[in-house]
């Protein structure tokens, strides 16, 4: 678990994943095949940490029905616990013991069913692994575990991003914190993103996308909300695009905006069935107290150029001297996903020229 990366003066960041696959309701598949992307996002990729960060380990808790899922931990092959309420509670201690004892910063992934409890609330349940599939619904009080997460790591960067649903409704079972323990005054800390919006679903696609429609749009299956944190974590989150700047950081509002922009356009990919997810939000839940994460030195953006009567075909070129990229056609016009910067757009034969600054940016066609 422990990968041999430490630098003197650095700070180690601790990356937990929760994969809730198996499940009563809708089961996910290809819970490998993600698992075999994201982990390699936080080993393998030259991010561009902020305050000397470093990935210092990686555990993940994960199931898939009809199979175990293993992950390769940056030293050796690791099987993934099943992600029950009681191997979760550890691992989140465990976790936080980590941080705390090294001075370092917390990464979170989860990703499974979720409600949102309007008793006592709203409170944001997080379901685990049953022992059973018939047996009564366990999960974890998300509400007052974020507190406690804050209350034991206060002062140390922590990122969690959630990707459950957000749907309303009452229970009669009652969920406690992670922790088990008396959850105390409300305490800010950690940087927490949801994958959606109160009352809104997230969505899983059990498909695995290569050469199709969504893999263009840079979709490979399975989450779509936790697949869009991770190409705004890439550069698609990174705040307003100023020429001439050598880094532009990574914000919690810009990653909010671009992956809600990335997770519509995919639900749009998938078909009119999935027309109640066309209008979700990503939305920050706290905005935490700490610097952002991640820098990039080329800021990205999900740019679509909206207009009905776009024609057969739409390009932009990057000003002055770069390349010409063409447009993949979407359900409202023509979608890119490139750098920041001064575009000259090629429509219908016409050209018109327009700066892209921010995470997601619509251009009509004049």
């Amino acid at each position: 678990m422990k990968i041999s990366r430490a630098r003197s003066g650095a700070c180690p960041i601790h990356v937990l994943v929760v994969v809730v696959g198996k499940h009563a309701g809708h089961p996910f598949q290809n819970v490998q095949a993600f698992c075999d992307d994201i982990i390699p996002f936080w080993l393998d990729k030259p991010h561009d940490f902020t305050q000397g960060m470093f990935v210092s380990s990686v555990e993940v808790l994960a199931s898939e029905p009809g199979r175990s899922i293993s992950y390769y931990d940056g030293q050796t092959v690791q099987y993934a616990q099943d992600p029950t309420f009681e191997n979760i509670a550890a691992a989140f201690k465990a976790w936080t013991d980590r941080i705390v004892k090294e001075r370092g910063a917390g990464i979170l992934h989860w990703i499974g069913h979720g409600a949102t409890r309007m008793q006592d609330g709203p409170v944001q349940i997080l379901f685990t692994q049953g022992p059973k599939y018939d047996a009564p619904a366990e999960g974890i009080h998300w509400s007052a575990t974020i507190n406690d997460i804050n209350a034991l790591t206060v002062g140390r960067p922590m990122f969690c991003f959630i990707d459950s649903c957000r749907t309303g409704g009452d229970t009669n079972y009652r969920f406690n914190s992670a922790f088990h323990m008396n959850s105390g005054p409300v305490i800010d800390n950690a940087t927490v993103i949801f994958s959606a919006m109160v009352t809104q679903k997230s969505l899983w696609d059990n498909k695995i996308h290569l050469n199709d429609r969504l893999a263009k749009a840079k979709f490979r299956g399975g989450p779509l909300g936790t697949r869009a944190f991770l190409e705004c974590l890439s550069g698609t989150g990174a705040e307003l695009f100023i020429k001439g700047y050598p880094s532009h950081e990574v914000t919690a509002a810009k990653i909010a905006e671009g992956a809600g922009a990335l997770f519509r356009r995919w639900a749009m990919h998938l078909g009119r069935s999935f027309r109640q997810h066309w209008n979700n939000r990503a939305e920050v839940c706290s905005g935490g107290v700490h610097d952002p994460l991640l820098r990039t030195p080329k800021p990205a953006t999900v740019l679509d150029v909206i207009g009905a009567n776009a024609g057969s075909a739409c390009s932009v070129k990057l000003l002055p001297n770069g390349p010409t990229t063409a447009g993949d056609k979407g359900p409202k016009g023509y979608e890119f996903h490139v750098e920041r910067g001064d575009y000259e757009f090629l429509v219908r034969g016409k050209s018109f020229k327009k700066s892209i600054v921010r995470a997601h940016q619509e251009v009509p066609v004049p």
